[in-house]
């Protein structure tokens, strides 16, 4: 096993830059401070409601601020005034159930309300306690409904930057490849957002930390990781059931278990995460009211009909999965990679699939020069986990979403598949064994990781400013 402090991972050029990536504590604040402040920046100027979704995220962001964590059958919303509704449901970017009856009754009156019912209404608590709590704070404050959302997405900000911070400090040989997963553009501004990505993307990361941490030591698994990643897991599956998949990557430790148990029972062990992870996200989903999924979807979308077609033609559905992730290939880059237009309106579409290429290459660039030892049997693991995971993300979307037998699964954007992206990263490092010649100036890989995307960040700053 390859050893954090061995050479190859030495700056070999400015000794100023070797001695600031050797104090790894050092590197890891000034990381968690500038995803902090343009994660704050991107929450406070992102132009509202203009993240997917957002005016869903904010009624059930308000839920959760009342108190209200689950939206069980025949307990569905809180009442909200009906002026506040109208400037999230209507104002700004029509909800997909809209409550008509707030521009019926007396909208400024005190005592006119209306149901918070929204599409996010099946999600858990856990990915909008932070923002509960940033969104309360401003209400105190007796602010505006904007000032409200901008309020409960900085609280977002800081939450998921302290969690992504955590998250590098776990390991060393990972470090600078987490942190530029952390930099990445579409990674900040989704979790300066509203939307329960935000949330999905830190504890993502923390997952994969954790696995890395144990697997760069070397160490025997014990009870109390076991217990940590199951805990990991349940929180992941509790922000984004599908995403709980991700936990199966504990698989990979499959050698650093005790060599006197049986290959049965370290399956056994290394299943408990992910087994825990996708009973919390079923939880949550059995507790919710269904109904909620179905609202507004597109030509009424039939579940019993579409798993019906699936299980019937199951090549036919892969076909349709692969040919929308084929078709849409340039603008799913962009989706994954750069804020939607909506809230970068001077960007086109072309110029967005461009710099979605651009930072994509710079991902490249961070697997070729980060060399670990990962076996193929782990990579193998990574991989697989990573391609399940992305045909659950479409399952859904097809089940609720999209009519049988459809050639595109509708609704399915990029943003989806970046908490996965960061398993395949991995699994597509360099091999420090069967490339041990690779070598590149250590100040040019931190320059093009880190520094690269932060200038592309910080532009897409300034032209808010503009």
């Amino acid at each position: 096993m390859v050893r954090a402090d061995m050479p190859y991972m030495h700056f070999s050029s400015k000794h100023q830059i070797e001695d600031f990536f050797r104090r790894n504590g050092v590197f890891t604040l000034v990381i968690f401070f500038v995803a902090l402040v343009l994660g704050c920046t991107f929450a406070w100027i992102t132009p509202p409601f203009s993240v997917p979704d957002e005016g869903a995220h904010y009624l059930r962001t308000f839920e959760v601020s009342r108190g209200h964590w689950v939206n069980t059958r025949g307990n569905i919303g809180v009442l909200i005034p009906c002026r506040d509704y109208l400037i999230i449901a209507k104002q700004y970017s029509p909800v997909a159930f809209y409550q008509a009856a707030a521009e019926g009754m007396q909208p400024n009156s005190s005592d006119c309300m209306v149901s918070s019912i929204n599409t996010a209404g099946t999600y858990s608590p856990v990915p909008y306690m932070a923002a509960a709590v940033g969104m309360r704070i401003a209400e105190k404050m007796g602010t505006s409904v904007e000032t409200r959302l901008k309020f409960a997405r900085v609280a977002n900000a800081i939450a998921t930057s302290l969690i992504c911070f955590f998250a590098v400090l776990l390991v060393q040989r990972y470090r600078l490849l987490l942190a530029s997963l952390v930099l990445l553009p579409m990674s900040m501004w989704l979790r300066s957002s509203l939307s329960a990505d935000a949330v999905t993307i830190a504890v993502s990361i923390t997952f994969l930390a954790y696995v890395l941490r144990i697997e760069e030591r070397n160490g025997t698994i014990k009870f109390n990781n076991i217990a940590i990643l199951g805990s990991l897991a349940i929180f992941l599956g509790s922000v984004k059931p599908v995403y709980g998949l991700l936990t199966f990557s504990s698989f990979l430790l499959f050698e650093n278990i005790e060599e006197s148990h049986s290959n049965l029972t370290k399956i056994l062990i290394l299943t408990i995460p992910g087994v825990a992870g996708l009973s919390a996200g079923l939880l949550w989903i059995w507790l919710a009211d269904p109904t909620l999924v179905y609202i507004n979807n597109f030509g009424g979308a039939d579940p019993a009909m579409q798993w019906q077609f699936i299980f019937s033609h199951p090549i036919k559905f892969l076909r349709i999965a692969f040919s929308t992730l084929y078709n849409n290939g340039g603008l799913f880059i962009a989706q994954a990679m750069v804020p939607t237009p909506s809230a970068t309106p001077w960007l086109s579409d072309s110029a967005s699939v461009k710099l979605g290429w651009f930072l994509i290459s710079i991902v490249l660039f961070t697997m070729l020069t980060t060399r670990i030892t990962l076996t193929l049997y782990q990579r193998i693991a990574l991989l697989a986990v990573s391609l399940i995971c992305i045909l659950a993300v479409i399952l859904p979307l097809y089940l609720t979403y999209t009519l049988v037998g459809h050639k595109q699964v509708i609704g399915l954007q990029g943003r989806y598949f970046l908490p996965i992206l960061f398993y395949a990263v991995v699994a597509g490092c360099a091999n420090c064994k069967m490339m041990p010649s690779l070598s590149i100036n250590k100040s040019l890989q931190l320059f093009v990781v880190l520094i690269v995307p932060m200038i592309i960040g910080l532009s897409i700053l300034v032209y808010y400013f503009l």
